[in-house]
């Protein structure tokens, strides 16, 4: 009996654990039905930068739900135009400035280094500077603007989505919820990095030409406070919101009991 209960409590502490886990997902949404800033409304000034809709265009989005992670701080995405041809890229990533009540800056924020969309090669990439005096947290977690994010700020100023996270209305479940597809199952909201116009076939995520060659790699924050980061060693290119629901830890933990405790019924048998 001991040894049954430990069994238990062990299986149920890994499933949980499973649970809490998930990749970086970085996905391509094809032909979508507006632009991702159509009728969101403007926060303290700051807007969706999105100009791409329809046939012959993509979006492309990440969901962070690595474990510890504090949101995205800097990536390269390369994309796979497949029998496709990729016509153009857009970076999309926010980025921004501010100023403090003493007019000493303008200081830069969001993904303003080493910015970079190249629709030859289908790659895309940017970066929160290494000198930037504020790094926004929660990129591709949750969603907020730079008014919001930054409250030290006395004036901010928008280069390129001002806001995130909050997209609109009929991409939907596209771009926030509970994450499934092998994701933790909390709820996300995404983060646009890039849009742009293909030909033949919609262009995919290249998730395995190794990042030392340009492929596809993400830095994400491991503390709230300060710039500390670590690579991403898991991705998915699904998308997170489609698909079954991933169930409750506290589902998953009584399915391992049930399956436990199936093993004992099936002992008393014999």
């Amino acid at each position: 009996m001991l040894r049954r209960t430990f069994l238990v409590g062990l299986i149920s502490l890994s499933l949980a654990a499973i649970a809490q886990a998930g990749p970086m997902f970085i996905y391509v949404v094809g032909d979508p039905g507006s632009t991702a800033g159509a009728g969101v409304a403007a926060v303290s000034g700051m807007t969706v930068t999105s100009s791409k809709t329809g046939a012959g265009t993509f979006q492309v989005y990440a969901v962070d739900d690595t474990t510890g992670s504090f949101g995205i701080k800097s990536y390269n995405i390369k994309l796979n135009p497949g029998v496709g041809v990729i016509t153009a890229l857009l970076n999309r990533s926010p980025q921004g400035s501010w100023n403090d009540i003493d007019a000493t800056g303008p200081f830069p924020e969001g993904f303003n280094d080493v910015r970079t969309a190249v629709a030859a090669t289908g790659t895309t990439s940017a970066g929160q500077g290494p000198t930037n005096p504020f790094f926004i947290k929660g990129y591709g977690i949750s969603a907020s603007n730079f008014v919001a994010s930054n409250p030290g700020a006395d004036t901010t100023t928008q280069s390129v989505s001002g806001q995130w996270g909050n997209y609109s209305a009929t991409l939907g479940a596209l771009t926030s919820g509970n994450t499934t597809n092998g994701g933790s199952g909390a709820a996300r909201n995404a983060v646009l990095l890039a849009e742009g116009n293909y030909t033949g076939a919609l262009p995919t995520v290249d998730l395995t030409t190794a990042a030392g060659a340009g492929g596809t790699s993400v830095n994400v924050f491991t503390s709230q406070t300060g710039s500390a980061a670590a690579t991403v060693s898991q991705f998915s290119s699904l998308n997170p919101f489609a698909g079954a629901p991933v169930p409750e830890p506290a589902t998953l933990t009584l399915l391992g009991m049930a399956f436990v405790g199936g093993l004992g019924l099936v002992r008393r048998r014999r």
